[in-house]
């Protein structure tokens, strides 16, 4: 379905994405002359941060930092028909934008077209065919709300961020249309003296702005804020900022919010405009509780890291996720638990090894010319359990990379080697426990697979296993 208006001068007026634009004002204009705006225009412009152009896009540059309402002018008789439909683009379709890029669009593009086709980018950029000129006499006004998340989608898509972008993704006044119409309009006859106005400016409203009534209730203002607020200057804090109470008492009260405030929704809204206007320095501080103690997990990581770091190691902060690929490689446990909706592939899986995310990071350290590492990294690894419940056994691990030349200060540099990572395990273990550990060779049915079959053995305190060390097998 659509909305059809006749305007003004002949022009035909329909909206027929009415999702994505409920409401569209224009007006016209005729004897207008475009030329330089006045010293204060430009003045105040140039305070803002903002370039003057010529009169008319000055008035809607200007309306856009007074009321945060994006406008635009058409030159009138570069419209075809003339007619203005607000609509979605058709396969194929191609719009050259002010900017002199040649955009081919998605049918997705809510676009402003004339008879012949797209006319501009509704709420990002207008086109280069209808600009307005140092040639334009007859101007065409657009005033129009349209939907932030149809603007941010064809803004992203195309790779513009304009102003008139910057605010309709975030969200103008949705009842705002006819004020800032009226405003334009003032401003364009103060600017071009002895313009006229054809006819009547026209708005066509498919959706009237009807907030949805939020009630606030006193128990749950007290709750949140975590401090008592007198209800009744909770209400006038809100009538103050522009929402019209519909009903109240003491204990609960309903607000529809102004339509300049899209960001009022819930509840919870309402309560922080009470208390950011009532200041939050009045709320009470109070101190959560404090654990004494870390817990004895905790306490084994820092005993872990202080040995690691005495022993001259770098810590490498890994991620938690990793590629299955990544655990392939290293022929490690499958992983127990995938992600549904990863963010990428090599972010898919719990890892069920330390080892990749430090490979990982002794990659990007040889990428950018650090030959020599020696990196450890402290955290968990998760495990299939065979519980009823289904959730994956969580263990705690230390895992060490050495690589490339061992620092050498007197001689030359040498490259690391297994009785590198032998000493290594063996002072951490040492450092940790307080007890000597032992070392023998894997047999070779219980060598892990990413170790050399030449150079891989396990660590032990008394009958406990409680590391391994070697060669990363090529």
């Amino acid at each position: 379905s659509a909305s059809i208006a006749s305007g003004p001068a002949g022009v035909a007026l329909a909206i027929e994405a009415e999702d994505r634009c409920p409401e569209y004002g224009m007006a016209i204009l005729e004897g207008v002359t475009v030329g330089p705006s006045p010293l204060w225009v430009r003045h105040r412009l140039a305070s803002l941060g903002v370039r003057s152009i010529n009169n008319v896009v000055d008035a809607t540059n200007l309306l856009l930092l007074e009321l945060g309402q994006p406008t635009h002018a058409f030159d009138l008789d570069r419209l075809a028909g003339p007619a203005i439909v607000v609509r979605t683009a058709r396969p194929g379709e191609r719009l050259t934008t002010l900017d002199g890029k040649d955009r081919a669009l998605d049918p997705d593009d809510l676009v402003i077209a004339d008879a012949a086709g797209p006319t501009a980018l509704a709420g990002v950029m207008g086109g280069a065919g209808s600009e307005v000129s140092s040639t334009t006499t007859r101007l065409l006004l657009e005033v129009a709300y349209f939907e932030p998340r149809s603007v941010r989608r064809t803004a992203r898509r195309h790779g513009v961020h304009s102003e008139a972008s910057h605010r309709f993704e975030r969200g103008i006044d949705r009842a705002g249309v006819v004020v800032a119409l009226g405003r334009l309009l003032k401003l364009i006859d103060e600017l071009s003296p002895g313009c006229r106005l054809v006819g009547e400016p026209v708005v066509l409203r498919r959706r009237p702005f009807a907030p949805a009534a939020i009630r606030l209730r006193s128990e749950r203002l007290d709750a949140l804020l975590g401090d008592v607020v007198p209800f009744a200057e909770a209400r006038s804090i809100l009538r103050r900022l522009g929402c019209d109470e519909v009903s109240g008492d003491e204990r609960e009260a309903q607000f529809t919010p102004p339509g300049w405030r899209p960001d009022l929704l819930r509840e919870a809204d309402l309560i922080e405009e009470v208390g950011r206007v009532r200041g939050y320095d009045r709320i009470a501080p109070a101190l959560p509780p404090m654990v004494a103690l870390p817990p004895l997990a905790s306490r084994l990581d820092d005993r872990l890291r202080q040995a690691a770091v005495e022993l001259g190691l770098a810590e490498a902060v890994t991620y938690t996720f990793v590629a299955p690929a990544q655990l392939t490689a290293l022929e490690a446990p499958a992983p127990a638990v995938h992600l549904l909706n990863p963010l990428s592939e090599e972010r898919s899986v719990l890892r069920s090894s330390l080892l990749p995310g430090l490979l990982e990071a002794l990659g990007r350290a040889r990428r950018r010319g650090e030959r020599g590492a020696r990196l450890f990294t402290v955290g968990r690894t998760f495990h299939t359990s065979g519980d009823a419940d289904g959730l994956p056994a969580e263990r705690r691990a230390l895992g060490v990379v050495l690589a490339g030349p061992r620092p050498a200060y007197l001689g030359k540099p040498e490259e690391h080697d297994l009785l590198d990572a032998k000493a290594v395990a063996h002072e951490l273990v040492a450092r940790t426990t307080g007890r000597e550990p032992t070392s023998e060779a894997w047999a070779a049915a219980e060598r892990p697979a990413h170790l050399h079959p030449r150079g891989a053995a396990r660590l032990a305190v008394g009958d406990h296993v409680v590391g391994q060390f070697g060669l990363l097998h090529p």
